[in-house]
């Protein structure tokens, strides 16, 4: 009997570690990509309403091509690459883009608008936008994406160059830099893309 309660106590422990590693980040990433996505529509009708532009420029500016935002000078790759690191060793929070925190996407899309770069906010969506580049071709400020825990785009950094990048990787490192060509980075590469080119 004591076995058996044993044994039994051991299978909910593990249903539960396996609910809380693999099933509740799909379900909170879920719910933020709804909130990131509303409050993406809100920034763009207030981009809106500022610039006096047709929804459809908003959008272009938004989603497509290299279009500096109003009153910034074309982007410059060292600049990315300068504010990018400025961010190293700060803590990973998720759904978080400011100077105190930042999740993977976030580190990109803050760096990059504050650059005056219009890009999205979520990594599935970043990676839809620029050029497709081989790892081979990297150059610095080009961005480099990964699938981690689901398909597809889950996961982005900023390719800082000499084959390395600046990713917010998780809430126990944080900002760090990593390697390209380490087994872990290549074996979760999908690709690169180059949004500074188009």
């Amino acid at each position: 009997m004591k076995r058996f309660r044993f044994t039994r106590n051991f299978f909910e422990f593990c249903l539960a570690f396996i609910m809380l590693y693999y099933f509740v980040p799909i379900v909170q990433q879920t719910f933020y990509n709804f909130r990131i996505k509303d409050k993406a529509k809100r920034e763009i009708e207030l981009f809106i309403s500022k610039h006096n532009l047709t929804k459809e420029k908003a959008y272009h500016y938004f989603y497509g091509g290299n279009k500096t935002l109003s009153g910034h000078k074309p982007v410059k790759r060292e600049k990315i690459v300068e504010d990018a690191m400025a961010f190293l060793g700060k803590p990973y929070i998720w759904g978080r883009e400011d100077t105190l925190a930042v999740d993977c996407s976030g580190l990109v899309y803050y760096v990059f608008r504050k650059n005056g770069l219009a890009i999205p906010r979520v990594a599935g969506d970043q990676y839809k936008y620029g050029k497709l580049i081989p790892i081979k071709q990297l150059k610095p400020a080009d961005l480099v994406f990964f699938e981690t825990y689901k398909s597809g785009a889950s996961h982005v950094g900023i390719y800082i160059g000499n084959g390395k990048y600046i990713q917010a990787l998780n809430s126990r490192t944080g900002v760090i830099i990593s390697r390209i060509n380490s087994n872990y980075s290549r074996s979760k590469f999908i690709g690169g893309k180059d949004v500074l080119s188009l």
